[in-house]
Parts: C-alpha cells; structure tokens; sequence
C-alpha cells in the first residue's frame, strides 16, 4: 500500500512569541508491504523551510553565531527516512527491526543550536531540525 500526505501551515501570531520555530509545510510518504510472516514499511519525511527571522524575531532580538555571523533568517527544508521490518513466527511472538532518520540528517551538521544574543547571552533555543541522528531499534514482541 502507498500512501501520500501533506500540510501546509499558517501561523499568526506575534514575532517573538513562540519558543520554537515551525515549517510551513511538511509532506509524507509511505509504502507498506505485507507478505505471509513479513510486515515492513519505508517512510519518506519532507520538512519544508520555517521563518526564523519571524519565529525569533530578529528585528528587536538579533541571534549570532559563536564567530558573530548572524543565524540564517530561513532555515532549510530537510528530508528523512524511517524504515522498519517485521517477521512474525506465530500469533504471539514477533521480531522487529527499524531505523528512524536512516541518512542521519541533524540540525547541528548545518547550524548551531546555540547563539548570543546582542549583549553576550547565550541560549540554546535556535531549533528547526533533528537533534538527534540515525536511530536504530530492534525488538520482540510477545503477546499473551
């Protein structure tokens, strides 16, 4: 089975505001697979780009990087992909395996998460991506 997604946001709210920035789109895709005991699937996440200058609004409140460049005004769309297999041996026990961000795409390979405001505080709110890379998992499921 494939299954397609997608949402495209509008925010409105005051610059400054929120803690967090947040995409303006995100879109998803999925394919299934089941086959006699196997079970698996592949999932293709989109991020789209998010406002930064907007969300930590740089106008009144300026970040900087460690080496005093400024934090980018936009942050990147980013991709990542989460796959995960199933074998099932009978009705109560199963075996699985997965990988979630299986390219291992983080935040800090392209920005810092930390930044210094005008007057030298530091903070480590500057979030648009994964903090965390590649995870891998594997385990057993009993049912009773």
């Amino acid at each position: 089975m494939v299954s397609l997604g997608g949402e495209r946001f509008h925010y409105a709210f005051a610059p400054g505001t929120l803690i967090f920035s947040r995409p303006k789109a995100r879109a998803f895709f999925t394919v299934d697979y089941e086959r006699g005991p196997w079970t698996a699937y592949l999932r293709l996440n989109w991020t789209g780009p998010h406002d930064l200058a907007k969300f930590y609004d740089y106008a009144n409140n300026p970040r900087y990087n460690f080496d005093g460049s400024r934090k980018r005004d936009k942050s990147p769309s980013y991709s990542t992909t989460d796959v995960r297999a199933e074998y099932q041996f009978n009705q109560r026990l199963a075996l699985y395996a997965g990988a979630n961000n299986l390219f291992d795409f983080k935040q800090t390979d392209h920005e810092n998460f930390l930044w210094i405001d005008g007057a030298g505080g530091i903070d480590f709110t500057h979030l648009w991506g994964p903090g965390r890379g590649r995870y891998l998992y594997t385990g057993l499921k009993i049912s009773l």
